[in-house]
């Protein structure tokens, strides 16, 4: 596929990466493809930050590529009321295998500035299926919890309570 890029017009060229760019939602499960197609690349990350978490949820990739991630994850930071706290988690539940260490990280700082998360009834339950998942340790993961001032959802670890 690389190879017919090149024998593309400009013109073909730039109407492509202008639909790339206002990807339409009933193609948002071709962002995959589109976000490691070198040619069309910058474009399907300009579609990527302006996504909403509906579009991302209907990408449902096997290996969803980290950027769509950090996207929920910055969608989640900015939610607005408890209701939108508790529905991205409703709905992103289900991909929590699919988070890395860092975005985990990530997740719980914007979680921390925004008391709309903290205080929502499903933060706890995330926090929960990320440490059934174990994608980082139960130490890593409650010293993150301290660190960003949320002890109420520390668990000890049985090396803690055996002390």
């Amino acid at each position: 596929m690389n190879d017919s890029w090149a024998y593309l017009d400009d013109v073909a060229q730039v109407k492509i990466n202008t639909y790339v760019k206002d990807l339409p939602k009933d193609d948002m499960p071709n962002m995959e493809h589109l976000l490691n197609y070198e040619p069309l690349k910058v474009s399907a990350e300009v579609r990527l930050s302006h996504a909403s978490m509906s579009e991302l949820i209907s990408i449902v990739p096997f290996d969803m590529d980290a950027r769509i991630i950090d996207r929920m994850i910055e969608l989640y930071g900015k939610v607005g009321n408890f209701y939108a706290a508790n529905d991205w988690v409703q709905e992103t539940l289900i991909y929590v295998d699919k988070f890395s260490v860092k975005q985990i990280e990530q997740l719980i700082k914007v979680a921390s500035e925004n008391n709309q998360i903290t205080g929502s009834n499903e933060y706890p339950r995330l926090i929960k299926a990320v440490r059934n998942k174990k994608i980082i340790s139960e130490t890593e993961l409650n010293k993150l919890l301290v660190e960003f001032n949320m002890q109420d959802l520390v668990v000890k670890t049985e090396t803690e309570t055996s002390e």
